[in-house]
């Protein structure tokens, strides 16, 4: 029979085990004892039993273990004693705690039925249960005499709403004993709910799981799961582990090399080396290697598998098996080390050597960083400017790189981003490319809007023509002119050259010789480009040539791709992109330009006019060419005055080219249409030279306006080809045959009053072959009509056929045309000349309209005659009568003056009378009129005139 032996520690709630050797352990149970046990069979062949106790320790129950957890969340629940009735049911109450303590038992009250497998059900009602009235309410920090250890004493449990728990035992005396530490079956409870002074706000001691020990039912403050602790068992305290000897104190005395308080294990840095010897087994602790060296244990870059490190592998093992565990003394070496103690392995690139942990490890580096050697002694680096790398343990940066537009890393170099400040060398690229195409027109010679063409004043005056911005240097360069109206200037090609007046003004002189040209030129509009390779050489700004320009600025963009090439993905795709937005802004600049500088000061005058004639004239209105498009005089006066500093003492062609076509360019139609035509039936025809000042032209039909008519209101229209010809469709407005001309149907359109040609000291519409055409159809006319006057020599000054005028203009047109000879009149297009010519050698030649011509002319000198001649007399007349008003003014002044100092004053008044001859202009005689002088006194007298009777 095998003797068993029961060994019991003095203290209840523990129990030691002895030492034993080869020895085989068995947990089970014993007949008749509830409770595992532990059996210990040694090689001696003894049994030992170990018998386990039950104490009264509490132990948290969590989650499904818990038996109150499925009741949920409850808000500060205060419990009470439970309630059990007539069928044994047991009832519990919980109500929610208020912040005054005499508020407990009038809060809400869940109660809760314990059902017979122990769960519990939620039977609240509306309203509180009449058994809550009388309930007693355990709530914290009032103590409760319950016989918390089942030895028929009536012990003291109190609770605090902080959390401390003051649990007093009554003895075999009846004396109440404060239990502390172990001997506290609530010593390690823990009730933190994370508050620091409202941790519980009730407790209910309990024997939930009816096994005879008491539980503890805790509440909580806020909305929790009520805490349940249950008793538990001893826990077996190993005996020094066969490593040391226990005292009578209770603690261990470890071998040499041994730890822990149960001389478990070996002390850090050593394992337990196991060494047979004979029948019995010797325990030593070895150091691991490095220890005790001065490289270090594992060389500080490992960690050994000791004792230590073997226990705590296993935590979830209890103390009786983790007492045996043992390490190896094999070093475990960090990541990239080696061999026995880890001394051998280098951090590779992208990882610092980091010896400040308790086990030196190769740390990859952060974000930012890098290390581009495999080194225990580089440190990472931040990355250089421009560079970056977002992961950790790089061996190098990447640098920030675009495909059209430079990135930049940010301060911490972990990224890369674009904005406005990292993209100025975008931006002046993008401008080195705008100035580039910019220029590239001007350096090739772009035209120059003309501002204005004129002659300067005196004898020798010069061409000089106006523009926007020119940019030529101190240089004349070839220059040709386009649009300006001027034939000799628009048709002369390279003709010419521009010497520099100012920034905006040249003066013009011939290619060849250079010397100035002196003719009469005047234009407000067309253009002026300088001969391209002449542009590349003398055009610029700040006296450099653009051409030296675009040369800088390319050699800026090259230096802009050799610092940022690096920085671009694919750089010939962020050169296109360059090119393409400097090209698109260049253009659109060019654009704007052209549109700024093209919008001349003529230009805006002309559409200023435009819209005060769509305020008298709103809808411009199409007529049929001839008769039905003679214009008002007022029309034309408000013309010349509003476009007067434009014109000047310019020609007609100026006004048409520069003037009228702009302002019908939108409708296509003529001036007439425009402006609005006349409704009056009777005109007057107009046959003037172009050539001729505008200014003359309109003066002298404002002239003839106020000559032939015979009141104030009654001033017919007048049909001025210049305004009444659509100047878009001049050959429409011809026709095919001179029948179908303006000119014809005009002037021999019924209501025509008569031919009213405007002269100039040269008779210059006598040399024009459509006057010409205009005079014959005069000539045939003349007598048709009692209406149709003829023809109407008219200048400024007058209406030479009505005898006004001026008889010089008059003497010169007759020395002209006794010179003249019409045949050589000349046209603008040949046919037309070869047509009206054919036309008056058809209708009796030119002898005819010469005769006609001389009759006009003759009855002109006779009307101007006969009106100078009364002009002298009446100026004769009025020259006599001031000459005797000044002699009889002298007369009196002499005879006063006599009188005064002849006579001494009188002492009375005195009256006398004198003759004087009175001097009369006249003609032919002078005649006396007596004077007489009254008496009267002396400072009054007076001299009366009295004529011939006295």
């Amino acid at each position: 029979m095998i003797p068993v032996f029961l060994f019991r520690s003095y203290n209840r709630n523990t129990a030691q085990v002895g030492t034993h050797y080869y020895p085989s352990v068995h947990a089970a149970f014993r007949s008749g004892h509830p409770r595992m046990e532990l059996f210990i069979g040694d090689v001696d062949g003894k049994v030992t039993l170990y018998a386990r106790e039950q104490n009264q320790h509490l132990t948290p129950q969590l989650g499904a273990s818990n038996p109150f957890y499925a009741l949920g969340l409850l808000t500060s629940a205060v419990p009470a004693w439970p309630l059990i009735d007539e069928n044994k049911d047991r009832y519990l109450m919980f109500q929610e705690a208020n912040v005054s303590s005499n508020m407990i038992g009038r809060a809400r009250v869940q109660v809760f039925q314990e059902l017979k497998n122990h769960s519990l059900i939620n039977i609240t009602t509306t309203g509180t249960p009449l058994a809550a009235i009388g309930a007693r309410w355990l709530q914290a920090g009032e103590p409760v005499d319950v016989d918390f250890n089942k030895d028929g004493q009536v012990d003291r449990l109190t609770i605090w709403p902080d959390g401390r728990i003051a649990y007093e035992e009554r003895n075999a005396q009846g004396v109440l004993v404060l239990k502390e530490g172990p001997e506290s079956p609530f010593d390690g409870l823990n009730l933190d709910n994370g508050l620091a002074d409202g941790k519980v706000t009730g407790f209910l001691p309990i024997d939930w799981n009816h096994d005879g020990n008491m539980d503890l039912l805790v509440g909580a403050w806020g909305p929790r799961h009520l805490k349940y602790f249950q008793a538990g068992w001893c826990k077996v305290k190993a005996p020094c582990s066969l490593k040391g000897i226990c005292g009578a104190d209770g603690y261990c005395t470890c071998m040499s090399g041994y730890t822990l308080n149960d001389c478990s294990g070996c002390r850090r840095g050593y394992f337990t080396k196991i060494s047979p010897l004979a029948d019995l087994v010797q325990y030593s602790c070895a150091a691991c290697p490095g220890k005790g060296s001065d490289a270090g244990l594992c060389s500080f870059r490992g960690l050994c598998s000791d004792d230590f490190h073997a226990k705590s592998a296993y935590e979830e093992r209890n103390r009786l098996q983790k007492s045996m565990l043992a390490g190896n003394g094999t070093c475990t070496c960090s990541t990239f080390f080696h061999g026995k103690d880890c001394s051998l392995g280098l951090c590779p690139a992208g990882y610092e050597y980091d010896d400040a942990l308790l086990v030196a490890e190769c740390v990859p580096c952060l974000p930012g960083f890098y290390t581009s050697l495999d080194s225990n002694q580089e440190r990472c680096e931040r990355c250089p400017e421009g560079s970056f790398t977002s992961e950790r343990g790089t061996s190098a940066c990447s640098l920030c790189r675009g495909r059209l537009l430079l990135y930049a890393a940010n301060e911490e170099k972990t990224a890369c981003r674009s904005n406005l400040v990292t993209n100025l060398p975008t931006f002046f690229a993008v401008l080195l490319w705008n100035l580039m195409i910019f220029l590239i027109p001007l350096a090739c010679g772009m035209p120059f809007i003309v501002h204005d063409i004129r002659r300067t004043l005196g004898r020798d005056g010069l061409v000089r023509v106006t523009t926007n911005r020119h940019w030529i240097l101190h240089k004349a360069v070839k220059v040709r002119f386009t649009g300006t109206g001027v034939p000799q200037l628009d048709r002369a090609g390279y003709a010419y050259r521009a010497r520099v007046h100012t920034s905006r003004e040249v003066e013009l002189v011939t290619a060849k010789c250079r010397s100035p040209v002196v003719e009469a030129m005047a234009s407000s509009s067309g253009q002026v480009q300088v001969f391209w390779r002449h542009a590349i050489a003398f055009t610029g700004v700040l006296g450099v040539p653009f051409s030296l320009w675009l040369v800088l600025l390319f050699v800026l963009y090259i230096a802009f791709l050799a610092i940022f090439w690096e920085q671009y993905e694919r750089p010939m795709l962020a050169c296109v992109f360059h090119l393409a937005l400097g090209a698109t802004i260049a253009i659109l600049g060019h654009w704007l330009r052209w549109q700024t500088i093209s919008q001349t000061q003529i230009i805006q005058d002309v559409q200023v006019f435009d819209r005060q004639l769509r305020r008298r004239f709103p809808r411009p209105m199409t007529c049929e060419k001839g008769p039905a498009r003679a214009i008002e005089p007022q029309q034309l006066l408000r013309f010349l005055d509003f476009f007067r500093n434009h014109i000047g003492n310019r020609t007609t062609y100026y006004v048409v080219h520069n003037i009228i076509l702009p302002l019908t360019e939108p409708y296509r139609l003529s001036y007439a249409e425009v402006a609005g035509p006349s409704t009056c039936h009777r005109r007057w025809f107009v046959s003037h030279y172009w050539g001729t000042d505008f200014a003359h032209l309109v003066s002298s039909v404002e002239r003839h306006s106020q000559d032939c008519s015979t009141d104030f209101t009654e001033k017919y229209p007048y049909w001025i080809c210049t305004f009444s010809n659509n100047q878009w469709a001049v050959s429409e407005e011809l026709g095919d045959s001179y029948l179908e001309s303006s000119f014809y149907q005009a002037l021999r359109g019924k209501g025509t009053l008569g031919t009213v040609m405007v002269f100039d000291e040269e008779a210059m519409p006598l040399t024009r072959s459509w006057c010409l055409f205009e005079l014959l159809q005069t000539v045939l006319l003349r007598g048709s009509s009692h209406d149709f006057k003829g023809l109407m020599l008219c200048s400024p000054l007058g209406t030479m056929n009505t005898g006004k005028g001026s008889l010089d203009l008059a003497m010169n047109v007759s020395n002209k045309l006794a010179k003249l000879d019409l045949e050589a009149a000349e046209a603008s297009n040949r046919s037309d000349k070869d047509m009206i010519d054919n036309l008056v050698r058809q209708e009796g030649g030119f002898e005819q309209i010469n005769e006609f011509l001389v009759d006009s002319i003759s009855e002109v000198l006779h009307k101007l005659r006969e009106q100078f001649t009364r002009n002298i007399d009446s100026l004769e007349k009025d020259l006599a009568r001031k000459m005797n008003r000044a002699q009889i003014e002298r007369a009196r002044t002499q005879l006063s003056l006599q009188h005064r100092r002849s006579m001494p004053p009188p002492s009375r008044p005195l009256g006398f009378s004198i003759s004087v001859p009175q001097m009369v202009a006249s003609p032919s005689t002078t005649r006396a009129s007596p004077v007489r002088v009254l008496n009267l006194p002396w400072p009054a007298m007076r001299l009366i005139n009295v004529g011939s009777t006295p």
